[in-house]
């Protein structure tokens, strides 16, 4: 990088205009813009989050929960549970294994390491995640009733909300 020291003075070409920088007011930002009479117009902010976007981030947030785990306990172990799409597939067919095979018993690979479980760990296993899933969605209704009331109209009002409920849940 070439750096020049430039006198105080010295104009800053604007589009086709050079333009003395002492002209230029303080609270200048992108998207000001300068009229040719001089005056600045600056952007307009932001609208509002609409309800439609707070509930599309709000989903966001949930999907999120919901796939991000769960911690069960299954006897004196802590079982870190994989809650995304191939965890709770695998899940489900160790489930039924465990409801229709007699003697049923696996390895379960959780994302903290390899339990041996027999079909009522499986089973408790299934419960626990349906539970946590089950959460989400319910912590998620009650989000999104606050959203229609009006009374959540903030991304960060919708995390704390559904933070709140899920903790409730």
């Amino acid at each position: 990088m070439i750096m020049i020291d430039q006198p105080a003075d010295f104009p800053v070409a604007v589009g086709d205009v050079l333009i003395p920088e002492t002209d230029f007011p303080t609270d200048t930002q992108i998207g000001s813009q300068r009229s040719p009479e001089g005056s600045w117009s600056h952007p307009a902010p932001a609208p509002p989050p609409t309800t439609a976007d707070l509930n599309a981030h709000l989903s966001a947030i949930r999907r999120t929960h919901e796939t991000g785990g769960v911690s069960v306990t299954i006897g004196p172990d802590v079982i870190e549970v994989a809650t995304d799409h191939e965890g709770k597939t695998n899940l489900l067919g160790a489930r039924v294994a465990a409801q229709e095979v007699p003697g049923f018993t696996t390895d379960w690979s959780a994302i903290n390491g390899i339990f041996p479980l027999d079909a009522a760990g499986i089973i408790a296993l299934s419960d626990a995640v349906l539970a946590h899933i089950n959460g989400a969605f319910v912590a998620q209704a009650a989000v999104i009733a606050d959203i229609d009331a009006g009374t959540l109209t903030t991304p960060a009002e919708v995390e704390a909300a559904f933070a709140a409920a899920v903790a409730a849940a």
